[in-house]
């Protein structure tokens, strides 16, 4: 049933307040980073584990080894693959002074959110085009869904945060809108340019594959042939080739990454349930497609966008729900399945008759905008900050070599002229199974009285990493930590690193 003008306007209304919406919240996002940057860059972090991005950004930006082997010193880690570490190098250091950890930080993270305003981009201008016969109010919604879907609650902080993830699902989203677009009158060109976006996935993070596989089976599934060899062929040497360029090391860490990973089905549901609730404008407009019917002059990008979505978004679902399971894992292993619930939210969009499938939607969105207003979920956890600026205060003074359990006080630039411990996500878990350590990790430099200086867990009693701490003794506490400090200091003796 059409909708009257009111409607019609209520609506276009409404898309503008998300849009606003969105990118409001954006901007809190990065303001909350860019002022917790400074003046110790790298002490708050916007995403788990962000130090250890951090670190192996400083290691490219510094012209040292990148991918480490985490068994011997520093016990540090490079997860994620290569480009994210050679872009993000690049960018943290353009026009800025490369010995400027503020700069690594704060262009770091600016970098982020330029990946993520391509994503919201790409996707927007497909959504103008799939509702080109639409009225302007329900375009703008498909506008709003589309800065929604990258900018959004799922997204989070990560459109932030020193990571490979946005970045990463920003290429896949423009390989399969490239391959939306040109794939009806292809050429080898053009199929070189989507297996390039797919390959620059691949390549800022290695799970990144979901794109490429979908839209090969797109193009299975439309005999094409000599195409779909093209994109496989292209890919597996450009896969190939990294491996064999970037050696040993390199190798080394990809395998170790998988190897040493643990699994627990609980996290998973809970990452599924986090990724629901964040999807949910996107979600309600795609539920509407069973209720709606093609039109007579339909055009194939519309036909083509829901093929390649039917097929995309039950295996990538699929394939993210494994690997969601991973300890350690979060919401963002959902990006993927994201993009393909958005490619059919803009699919019932386009073959709306009336502003039903997205007035449910807009209104999820600004709901969902305005509780993170509310709820100030965008200040970047103000108690957090404060404890983190509490254990500061302990420990810059404190002397050195030195390690923290919180791996974020571990920062070269945190510690000037200090040799850098700042152990790998799995060091836990690799010695709970037994992996041998160069000087038995960090409990035997303990043992040794290697380290000046400790930041412990406030209920550490006698013992960390298997090491007594016969001869520390507690000095300060901070923000549920203990400064353990060596009584009786003696010569260190020297480790490589």
């Amino acid at each position: 049933m059409p909708s009257s003008p009111f409607a019609i306007r209520s609506v276009g209304a409404l898309a503008v307040a998300v849009l606003l919406g969105v990118l409001l919240t954006g901007a809190m996002r990065t303001h909350a980073a860019w002022k917790t940057a400074s003046p110790v860059p790298g002490l708050n972090v916007t995403s788990g584990c962000e130090e250890e991005s951090l670190f192996a950004v400083w290691r490219q930006t510094h012209g040292e080894t990148v991918y480490l082997d985490s068994s011997r010193p520093p016990y540090s880690a490079a997860y994620f693959n290569w480009l994210f570490y050679r872009g993000y190098g690049t960018a943290a250091t353009l026009g800025s002074n490369p010995e400027d950890p503020g700069a690594l930080v704060k262009n770091g993270r600016l970098f982020t959110l330029l990946g993520a305003a391509l994503g919201a981009g790409l996707l927007g201008a497909l959504a103008w085009r799939l509702t080109s016969a639409r009225s302007l109010s329900l375009r703008l919604g498909g506008l709003a869904l589309s800065l929604f879907a990258f900018m959004g609650p799922l997204t989070g902080w990560w459109i932030v945060t020193i990571r490979p993830d946005l970045w990463a699902t920003s290429l896949e989203c423009a390989g399969l809108v490239l391959l939306l677009s040109a794939w009806r009158r292809p050429s080898l060109l053009v199929i070189a340019v989507v297996a390039a976006a797919f390959y620059g996935a691949w390549a800022f993070k290695q799970n990144f594959v979901q794109g490429l596989g979908v839209s090969l089976l797109f193009l299975l599934g439309h005999r094409q042939w000599k195409n779909s060899t093209a994109l496989l062929v292209l890919s597996v040497l450009g896969w190939g080739a990294t491996l064999a360029i970037l050696g040993s090391g390199y190798r080394a860490a990809l395998f170790a990454i998988a190897a040493s990973s643990g699994y627990d089905l609980a996290v998973g549901w809970h990452n599924l349930a986090g990724a629901f609730l964040r999807c949910l404008p996107l979600i309600l407009p795609a539920c509407c497609l069973p209720f709606l019917s093609p039109t007579a002059n339909e055009s194939p990008l519309i036909r083509d966008t829901l093929r390649l979505a039917k097929i995309g978004l039950p295996l990538s679902f699929v394939f993210s729900f494994a690997t969601s399971c991973k300890l350690g894992a979060a919401s963002n292993y959902y990006f993927t399945p994201m993009l393909f619930t958005a490619l059919l939210a803009l699919v019932a969009i386009a073959r709306a008759r009336s502003i039903l499938p997205v007035f449910p939607g807009l209104l999820a969105a600004l709901a969902l905008c305005a509780g993170l207003v509310a709820t100030r979920s965008l200040e970047l956890q103000p108690g957090r900050v404060a404890s983190m600026q509490a254990l500061w205060s302990i420990w810059k003074t404190a002397p050195g070599p030195h390690y923290s359990d919180d791996q974020r006080l571990n920062l070269p630039w945190l510690n000037p002229g200090q040799p850098v411990y700042l152990t790998a996500f799995n060091y836990p878990n690799d010695r709970a199974r037994g992996r041998g350590f160069a000087h038995d990790g960090i409990g035997g430099l303990i043992r040794e009285k290697y380290f000046k200086s400790l930041l412990l867990p406030e209920d550490t009693t006698d013992n960390y990493d298997g090491a007594s701490l016969e001869g520390y003794r507690g000095a300060a506490h901070a923000a549920g930590m203990t400064l353990w400090l060596l009584a009786t200091p003696t010569g260190n003796p020297g480790h490589d690193q």
